[in-house]
C-alpha cells in the first residue's frame, strides 16, 4: 500500500472516529486524538494515537487544587516534593530570589506539558519558566537561555518519560509516569552532584490532572498567585480534616 493510500485511510478512520465520538459524547475526535505519534517522538510507537502520550495536559498540586478530596495528608505535607524521610523538599518562596533547577521542577504552582514540533514543552506558572525537552536525542536549552535550568534531553522507557539534565554541576534524572486512570502525574527526581561522591538524592512528587485549569501569569513569587484560600487550607490541618469528613 502506497503512502497516499495510507494517508486517505488515516483520514477516513479519524472522520469515522469523530462521527462516533461526537454522536455519543459530544467530544470532537481531534480533542482526544490530535495526531499520530512519530518514530522521533516515541520510537516503536508508529500508528499509535497521540493519546498514548498521557503526560500532556495541565497538572496542579495540593496547594493550587486543595479542594479536591483525593489529596492525602502526605500530599499536603509534601506540597513541593518529598524527601525519602517524607519531608517537604523546598520551602514555599514568598520573595523574588532566583530558583535553581531542582526548585523549579518542584514548583507548587501548576504545570502544563504539551508536545510541540518533536519536543515536549513544560510551562511552569511559577516565574513563567518554559523548558523544552528534546525527544530526538538532542539536548534542548530552556527558552530564554536560563543557565540555571541547564540543557535537557528526553526519551521514553516503556510507559515512563525519562529526562536527563545537566545543570549547575548536578546531573538530574526526572522519571515521569502517569497513573492507570490518567489522573495523576508522578515524578521521581534523582540528583547527583558531579563533584561529590556518595549516593544521589531522590525526591518524589505528584500532580493531579486539572483539565479546566489554565497557567496564569503572576509575579515572581508564590504568593503573587493569589493562593490565600488554598494556602490557609494547607497551613491549617483542621480545615483539611473537616473537608475529608
Amino acid at each position: 500500500m502506497n503512502t497516499r493510500a495510507r494517508g486517505w485511510i488515516r483520514i477516513a478512520a479519524l472522520l469515522l472516529a469523530e462521527a462516533i465520538l461526537v454522536g455519543v459524547s459530544g467530544v470532537p475526535a481531534y480533542a482526544q486524538f490530535p495526531d499520530l505519534l512519530s518514530d522521533t517522538e516515541c520510537p516503536g510507537c508508529r500508528a499509535q494515537p497521540a493519546a498514548a502520550l498521557p503526560f500532556e495536559g495541565t497538572w496542579s498540586t495540593a496547594l493550587t487544587a486543595a479542594a479536591d478530596a483525593r489529596w492525602t495528608p502526605a500530599d499536603f505535607a509534601c506540597v513541593t516534593a518529598c524527601t525519602a524521610d517524607g519531608l517537604n523538599a523546598r520551602a514555599l518562596r514568598f520573595g523574588c530570589d532566583a530558583l535553581g533547577f531542582a526548585e523549579q521542577v518542584e514548583s507548587p504552582l501548576p504545570l502544563t506539558i504539551r508536545r510541540e514540533s518533536g519536543a515536549l514543552v513544560l510551562r511552569y506558572e511559577e516565574r513563567g519558566v518554559v523548558r523544552t525537552i528534546g525527544l530526538d536525542g538532542g539536548e534542548r536549552a530552556p527558552a530564554g537561555g536560563d543557565a540555571r535550568l541547564g540543557v535537557s534531553a528526553g526519551h521514553f522507557d516503556h510507559d515512563a518519560l525519562v529526562v536527563e539534565t545537566q545543570a549547575g554541576g548536578v546531573h538530574a534524572t526526572e522519571r515521569y509516569s502517569v497513573s492507570s486512570d490518567g489522573q495523576w502525574l508522578e515524578l521521581a527526581l534523582e540528583l547527583t552532584s558531579s563533584d561529590k561522591g556518595g549516593r544521589p538524592t531522590v525526591l518524589t512528587k505528584r500532580w493531579l490532572r486539572t483539565p479546566n485549569a489554565r497557567i496564569a501569569t503572576h509575579g515572581c513569587d508564590v504568593m503573587s498567585a493569589g493562593l490565600d484560600a488554598s494556602l490557609a487550607d494547607y497551613l491549617d490541618p483542621s480545615k483539611i480534616d473537616a473537608r475529608r469528613r
